[in-house]
């Protein structure tokens, strides 16, 4: 499923139906730690196995991505400084570590701009101020895989794509 928000009521509807279509189909399973799809195309379908629900409903009946303790693999691509995969440890709702996983700086702290949680990306996507944000949210997912910035109407070289995979709640 593809979301897209332009203007930002339209990517919050959006998002709130599907998210309400997730949890009418009780998607949740039982078992183990959760784990989302890879940022690869080829696993970005891929269901995950969530044991609780890191999503609440707010006073205005919105869904909210409320998990605090959970690991995730997300890669950023921009006309930015290439820097490969992050693993991104999010403690108590804010970003613990973020340390590069490939290349040779592997297992060295990534640059600020990669310090986000889901939540940060999510927030980002329904940030008035961007000019167009796409959403890519599987249906069998607890999460997106994929959250395209344009960040200025009609610049050059300021959009970003957000790769989310491998997300890991902590017990």
């Amino acid at each position: 499923m593809r979301y897209v928000r332009r203007p930002a009521p339209l990517l919050l509807a959006c998002l709130v139906a599907a998210l309400l279509g997730l949890t009418a189909c009780g998607g949740e399973e039982s078992g183990g730690a959760s784990t989302a799809t890879d940022p690869s195309p080829a696993a970005s379908t891929a269901p995950s196995t969530a044991p609780a629900d890191p999503w609440t409903t707010d006073a205005a009946g919105e869904r909210v991505f409320t998990a605090e303790d959970y690991t995730y693999r997300l890669e950023a691509i921009c006309f930015c400084p290439v820097t490969g995969p992050v693993e991104v440890t999010v403690e108590d709702g804010e970003v613990a570590s973020a340390t590069l996983v490939r290349g040779p700086q592997k297992g060295e702290d990534a640059p600020d701009y990669l310090h986000l949680t889901v939540a940060d990306l999510l927030d980002r996507a329904a940030d008035p101020s961007v000019a167009s944000a796409e959403v890519e949210w599987p249906a069998d997912s607890d999460w997106p895989t994929s959250i395209e910035l344009d960040q200025i109407a009609r610049a050059v070289d300021d959009e970003v794509t957000y790769r989310i995979g491998r997300v890991t709640l902590a017990d």
